[in-house]
């Protein structure tokens, strides 16, 4: 063989280990993230529903304070079943919202009667770099989760 040829198969032989040491990168990165993927699924099916029951009770604690300070029932909080809960206040044609919790998309959802125009819909899902689920806004935004609550509740008693 001549040393051109030798030099050939040399840079041949290290461009393919090149490209298969890429090939492997890319693989192992790629099960990183499927593996990353399952952990989320797994913790959000887990972690959701104790997020949406916090929530819940947030507005129960929430409205129980504001009933005990302002010195009669003003706002109601009502379960209707594991997965949504009424929020209104006192009397015919006032505001409420119904607030339903979706444990396939792991989505909080405002509406009903009077409901309010804007942030109508909440997730729970796990941030990048996060190994515990957050509640986030439309545009992916982290919500404070006492904060929302104080927010709907203001607005339910035409405060802002």
């Amino acid at each position: 063989m001549s040393t051109r040829s030798k030099q050939l198969a040399k840079e041949f032989k290290a461009q393919q280990e090149a490209e298969e040491l890429a090939r492997k990168e890319q693989a192992l990165e790629l099960q990183t993230k499927n593996e990353k993927a399952i952990l989320d699924a797994k913790t959000l099916a887990r972690e959701a529903p104790k997020i949406w029951a916090k929530f819940c009770g947030e507005f129960q604690k929430q409205c129980d304070e504001f009933n005990a300070d302002s010195g009669g029932i003003v706002l109601l909080v009502a379960p209707q079943n594991s997965s949504q809960i009424i929020v209104s206040r006192v009397g015919e044609g006032k505001p409420s919202l119904r607030i339903s919790f979706a444990q396939t998309d792991y989505r909080i959802r405002f509406g009903g009667a009077y409901g309010p125009a804007k942030n109508t819909e909440l997730r729970i899902k796990v941030m990048d770099g996060d190994s515990e689920p957050s509640l986030v806004s439309d545009d992916g935004r982290a919500v404070d989760l006492e904060g929302t609550v104080e927010g709907n509740i203001r607005w339910l008693l035409g405060l802002g």
